[in-house]
């Protein structure tokens, strides 16, 4: 018999189902998103074969049904060696969160701005020209059999076989486009586009592998991105998505897996997102407390079997990323310098006034920096004149350095383990200013002084304004005759009280040298380090070859260094050369030549320099373009070198007055290896050309809006292909 009590549990038991079992069911651990319906919605338009993709975001109702103690569970504590200030601290991944938002708080009040740190801006993010760095091993047999038989040039790579997240590939059959929120496929045979597909968010770049094509876009309004793989095998098909909160700052395809850092700002009630899902926080880890951390995602993603694997840090915004041959994943971020702070302060302790350090005290003693920022603030805004002057005086004169915190993971396959980390004064200004060499890491760093400044303002009454009543402006009154009559105003002053304040703050020194370290890659144990290389002169260029490490400084002249790294106990500077200018990328021909191309005057230097005696190298060629630019100064993706035929190729940007208008194009220089000269100078006029690619005789220079298709030799456009 079926009663009243009976219906309701049935009902309730509806209910709970609805509620509990189907969305845990939904948001389960998932592989990836497969490339069928509900996940994307396919459509064909104009092209040959046209996708469009609709990323389908999980529903927000979704998390809402993760209970909130997923953000309270205990982070795990990491041991460090070598680190040079104790970051770590075990708490619970709430009351980190908690922490790092009040002293983002407190630094933005006290530094007078809305940013939630002390250091100077220019110091903030990383430097435009600084971009993500990787090497790795060279990929043989299956990759060089995967295509074409001709010749194909790849992405300008700092270690050939990895490939690096930029916006054009090829694999020889077809050259992949990615412009804006487009993805255009060419088709280098018909000289068509073949397929269109259309994304929901601009792409970021795109990675190539066997048999695969790694789409990777910017996050969306709720700060999703997504990861799109395809299958290029037979024909263009996507396989695979997975989307994850925050941005992708850097990406790289190692064989058959993808490596991924993801950044993502902290905040309360807020955790990373992967598929939906938010992550399980024992994959949380806790590797400093700064008001500038954010959640540092490491995803490593299987291209074959499309399965993946990640872990979460809390650090400092990344800036840089190596990955060796070995494995050894580089993660660079910079030093806040709240730690310079703490150290300022134990160091001037007992010249403090007596009721301020014994304050300060506790704090300093675990090393709470909120802490400590707060009581110094409440100090300085109420003590004498005189105790604020001699505190001001004592923290002023303490100089320190802008420095980088390098955190070393070891990935294999799937699995990522933290190993170590290290800080060092300086921060690394170029991209090739960092290789792993015969189990030591090697590394350039340019160091610039820092400075606590204090002020206060002491708060009061003041009154804003005078009396006054007269004359503002006049009216005009339209009604059966026009009059002017004038407005008359009376003012009175008002008084407001303005609270005090304090602003405490870092802000930029005078001095500038560099420093050359030798690591050990193991447990990043100094091994050995050069101090002081060109005072008052920044890295500007760096490359290593063979056993040589060449570093570029530059100040008014190029100076170039040599240093001989055949000993990695022992490094020596046994070179140096200087030219007018400077260099921004340094490519190596041979052994014993290499390519540097950079700025002098205001023009565009390309010059050719002899390495073969490194105590005695000499300029060979050169070649300076007038009132001319290229992008490959701060994007060596930019740059295509063809060694079979002695050219290389870079976007070229002429705005010299004596022509019509500006000129866009590439500039084909040629080379004689025999005589060690540049050779002629071909320039192809192009709107927007960023790109190229070499595939057996044809040259293809690539712009957002077109293709154009050159001859090798001659030079000679052949046909040009409209992308949009």
């Amino acid at each position: 018999m079926i009663t009243k009590t009976k219906v309701v549990s049935f009902i309730v038991l509806l209910i709970v189902v609805a509620i509990v079992v189907i969305p845990i069911a939904i948001a389960a651990p998932q592989l990836l998103y497969y490339a069928v319906p509900p996940y994307g919605v396919l459509k064909t338009t104009t092209y040959s074969h046209t996708v469009t993709f609709v990323e389908n975001v999980t529903k927000t109702w979704m998390f809402k049904l993760i209970p909130y103690t997923v953000m309270i569970a205990v982070a795990k504590q990491i041991t460090v060696p070598r680190y040079n200030i104790t970051l770590f601290i075990s708490r619970n991944l709430s009351t980190v969160i908690d922490y790092i938002v009040k002293l983002r708080r407190v630094c933005a009040e006290i530094s007078g701005s809305s940013s939630c740190s002390l250091t100077p801006r220019r110091y903030l993010m990383p430097l435009a020209r600084i971009a993500v760095v990787y090497s790795g091993y060279r990929i043989e047999g299956e990759v060089a059999e995967s295509i074409a038989s001709e010749r194909v040039s790849s992405t300008n790579v700092q270690v050939s076989g990895i490939d690096e997240l930029d916006p054009v590939k090829t694999d020889g059959r077809y050259i992949y486009i990615a412009n804006h929120r487009n993805l255009y496929i060419v088709n280098v045979s018909s000289f068509k586009v073949q397929y269109k597909f259309t994304f929901s968010n601009d792409i970021k770049g795109l990675l190539i592998g066997v048999n695969r094509l790694v789409v990777i876009t910017y996050p969306n309004s709720k700060g999703i991105s997504y990861i799109f793989v395809f299958s290029t095998e037979n024909e263009m098909k996507r396989i695979a998505m997975l989307s994850i909160s925050g941005i992708v700052v850097a990406g790289r395809l190692y064989g058959k897996h993808v490596y991924l850092v993801i950044n993502e700002d902290i905040g309360y009630k807020k955790i990373p997102i992967i598929n939906g899902t938010p992550i399980d926080s024992k994959n949380v880890y806790i590797l400093s407390i700064e008001p500038e951390d954010v959640y540092t995602t490491i995803l490593a993603l299987d291209t074959e079997f499309l399965n993946y694997s990640y872990k979460v840090f809390i650090v400092g915004a990344t800036s840089r990323i190596y990955l060796s041959r070995l494995g050894n994943l580089y993660i660079f971020t910079r030093t806040p310098n709240t730690q310079s702070i703490l150290v300022s302060l134990k160091s001037n302790l007992e010249e403090l006034p007596l009721t301020l350090a014994k304050e300060l005290t506790p704090y300093l003693e675990v090393n709470d920096i909120l802490g400590v920022l707060r009581i110094l603030a409440s100090y300085l805004k109420s003590c004498s004149d005189d105790e604020f002057r001699i505190i001001q005086y004592i923290l002023e004169r303490d100089v320190f350095t802008v420095n980088t915190s390098i955190h070393l993971f070891k990935v294999q396959n799937l699995s990522i383990d933290y190993v170590a980390s290290i800080s060092l004064p300086g921060i690394i200004r170029d991209q090739f200013a960092v290789e792993e060499k015969n189990g030591s890491l090697i590394l350039a760093t340019t160091v610039v002084s820092l400075h606590i400044e204090m002020s206060r303002y002491r708060g009061g009454f003041y009154t804003y304004g005078t009396a006054y009543t007269g004359t503002l402006g006049y009216r005009i009154i339209v009604d059966d005759r026009t009059t002017i009559e004038p407005m008359l105003v009376t003012l009175s002053p008002f008084i407001v009280y303005e609270e005090p304040w304090v602003r405490f703050g870092i802000v930029l020194g005078g001095t500038v040298y560099n420093n050359f370290y030798v690591l050990n890659s193991s447990d990043l144990s100094i091994i050995a380090k050069i101090e002081g290389i060109a005072e008052r002169e920044e890295v500007y260029a760096a490359r290593s070859i063979g056993n040589l490490f060449l570093l570029v400084t530059y100040r008014t002249y190029d100076p170039i260094f040599a240093i001989d790294v055949s000993d990695v106990e022992n490094p020596k500077v046994i070179g140096y050369l200087t030219m007018p200018g400077y260099s921004e990328y340094l490519h190596p021909l041979t052994k014993d030549l290499v390519l540097g191309i950079g700025v002098e005057g205001s023009g565009l230097k390309i010059v050719l320099i002899d390495i073969s005696n490194p105590k005695k190298m000499s300029i060979m060629s050169k070649i300076v373009m007038p009132e001319a630019i290229s992008t490959v100064l701060w994007d060596y993706h930019a740059f295509l070198l063809d060694p079979d035929y002695n050219y290389f190729v870079i976007p070229i940007y002429i705005y010299g007055r004596g022509y019509p208008r500006a000129l866009q194009g590439l500039a084909i220089i040629s080379y004689d290896l025999e005589e060690s000269k540049l050779c002629n100078v071909t320039i192809v006029p192009h709107l927007g050309a960023f790109r190229f690619v070499y595939i057996g005789d044809k040259l293809f220079s690539i712009s957002l809006r077109s293709v154009k298709v050159l001859e090798i030799g001659a030079f000679r456009v052949v046909c040009e292909i409209i992308l949009s």
